[in-house]
């Protein structure tokens, strides 16, 4: 979906600008899902990939049934730690995105400025629920408004006279409106 499509459909640009908005997030909940899922993958195929050459080492090395097992030992303990390294990056990339997601929900107009000036410490990430981010970014709002937009409207400008242009309130002299339409038809007073 992009504006043109949008303008086809005879939208006025405030319609167009909220509907675009909505249609962002969204999709950005469902490119951070895939980036994740991405990840995941490309990690545990390192793994897998990693466990197959170990066990062509360990099929060499079939001599003695002791150091086979101490070799066998060894290999899990490093899968334990490298499951565990995914899951931990898995983590900080949730979050990540979670609090990316939050910045522009809150109407941060450069994430990645506003995540520098974040406290990443006391921030929680929880069953996909952040903690600690709302007041830090009300606080950021009062302190560095330029980083977000405003929702405040702006005051509309107009360019039309106003006022009384057929002069209906002094019939004797002729409104301006009246000099003009004479003057153009050839009429003189």
């Amino acid at each position: 979906m992009n504006k043109d499509f949008l303008k086809e459909l005879r939208l006025k640009d405030d319609a167009i600008a909220k509907v675009m908005k909505a249609y962002d997030k969204d999709i950005q909940d469902f490119k951070d899902q895939i980036k994740t899922k991405d990840d995941t993958i490309a990690g545990l195929n390192g793994q897998v990939d990693q466990s197959n050459e170990q066990l062509k080492a360990l099929k060499k090395q079939v001599e003695g049934n002791d150091d086979l097992q101490k070799q066998v030992a060894e290999y899990q303990k490093k899968m334990e730690e490298m499951t565990k390294n995914n899951q931990a990056h898995e983590a900080a990339l949730k979050k990540g995105f979670a609090i990316s997601n939050a910045i522009r929900d809150a109407g941060g107009k450069n994430a990645k400025a506003i995540e520098a000036l974040l406290d990443q410490e006391t921030i929680n990430f929880e069953d996909g629920k952040l903690s600690g981010l709302d007041k830090q970014l009300e606080g950021l709002k009062k302190s560095d408004d330029y980083l977000f937009t405003s929702q405040e409207k702006k005051p509309q400008v107009s360019f039309t006279a106003s006022g009384n242009p057929s002069n209906a309130t002094n019939t004797k002299q002729p409104s301006l409106v009246d000099k003009i339409a004479a003057r153009m038809t050839g009429i003189k007073e």
